[in-house]
């Protein structure tokens, strides 16, 4: 790769990027369990769908519908955002206590279904140690040739199933 990152940002404003605080983690992590129990509920204030036990789609008055729609939207946001979460407390930058960043990695493995944090840091740091290693890499997990071109529409196809 001929491109070089290292003048993209000015020394000063990545070293206050990079400063570990607890302060910013703690908002985040905060919004994240607000949007898993504020879609919770919505969900649970719809009524069922479940075939049988519940009104069907069409006996759903338009507020019901809608708030089943933004406690789904919700409840997908907050999902899709604890794989960072367990991510970036897994290499201790989500906070700057370490005992923070280990809360918030189990609270997002667990709200997510996501590995442990003892094997999501051990599976992810052999990844970080064999870069570019495509027969080494454990995150390829066997799919090394999607490392080379056409990358973009390899990995669309494999994770579309076509």
């Amino acid at each position: 790769m001929d491109a070089s990152f290292d003048d993209a940002l000015d020394r000063e404003l990545l070293r206050d990027l990079s400063a570990r605080r607890d302060g910013p983690g703690l908002v985040r992590l905060g919004a994240q369990l607000l949007l898993l129990l504020a879609g919770g509920a919505l969900l649970v204030a719809a009524p069922p769908l479940i075939a049988g036990e519940g009104p069907a789609l069409a006996a759903w008055s338009p507020l019901q519908g809608a708030a089943a729609l933004l406690g789904l939207t919700l409840l997908s946001l907050a999902n899709l955002s604890l794989f960072a979460t367990l991510h970036e407390s897994t290499h201790g930058t989500a906070f700057r206590q370490r005992a923070l960043n280990e809360a918030a990695a189990w609270f997002a493995a667990l709200a997510g279904q996501i590995m442990p944090p003892q094997l999501m840091r051990e599976f992810h740091f052999a990844h970080h140690r064999h870069t570019h290693e495509l027969e080494q890499d454990p995150e390829l997990g066997g799919l090394a040739f999607m490392a080379r071109w056409p990358r973009g529409l390899l990995w669309l196809g494999t994770v579309s199933g076509l």
